[in-house]
């Protein structure tokens, strides 16, 4: 009985074969979760297209280097980078060409083979001049904003304003102007507010987009300079 019993267990790991325990799974040094997007599709020509998805591969989470190849070209050039933070990243850029737009992902120790991505991207029209408001981050241009914030400050700025007419050299809008009397300080100071029209002119190109860089406030006649152009 007990021979039968070992040549059964002996003919039984002949046909399964040896028991292989299985090791802790390692990390994958392979592309990972890494996507792209360029919008808005079309795109005004002189306005910002937003270039932003997710890398989720820890090898190549230190950033995204973007590349731009105009339609009719061979070359990609170089147009800026951006860092990813929790598994994304986004950039504005401006453009006025149609084409292609490629995202690479690269690392400190080595970017060759990184992981990339390209989106197509047309451009329609003109976009008219807009503006530079406060201290919105990277100090990007908007277009027709409803809020105009001057002093990046509570202390001085425009709320409902109401876009009339904007051409290639001139804007004019009218708004509410709030502003602090800051008396006896600025602290303690109280809030007013008064209907105002504002004009815009002196246009000049920021980080290739069309922006006015003066600002006139009616009926006072007050003129300032708007970023990127100094304070007047």
């Amino acid at each position: 009985m007990a021979h039968r019993l070992v040549v059964a267990l002996i003919a039984l790991f002949a046909l399964v074969g040896p028991v292989v325990i299985a090791g802790p799974a390692q990390a994958s040094s392979g592309a990972g979760s890494f996507t792209f997007d360029a919008s808005p599709e079309p795109v005004k020509k002189g306005a910002y297209v937003t270039l932003s998805g997710r890398n989720t591969n820890i090898y190549f989470q230190s950033g995204v280097k973007f590349f731009f190849k105009a339609d009719g070209s061979d070359s990609w050039v170089y147009q800026n980078s951006t860092p990813v933070r929790n598994g994304t990243y986004s950039r504005r850029q401006a453009q006025n060409h149609s084409g292609t737009w490629k995202a690479v992902a690269y690392c400190e120790c080595d970017s060759e083979g990184a992981p990339s991505r390209t989106d197509h991207v047309a451009v329609r029209g003109v976009q008219l001049p807009g503006i530079v408001t406060g201290c919105t981050g990277g100090y990007y241009v908007d277009f027709r904003p409803s809020v105009i914030d001057i002093s990046c400050t509570t202390y001085w700025g425009y709320t409902s304003v109401r876009w009339k007419s904007v051409t290639m050299t001139s804007a004019r809008a009218t708004a509410i102007l709030h502003y602090n009397d800051c008396d006896p300080y600025c602290a303690g100071g109280r809030y007013h507010t008064e209907k105002v029209t504002l004009t815009f002119s002196r246009v000049r190109v920021h980080h290739g987009v069309l922006t006015f860089t003066k600002m006139t406030e009616h009926p006072s006649g007050y003129s300032y300079g708007l970023y990127p152009a100094a304070f007047s």
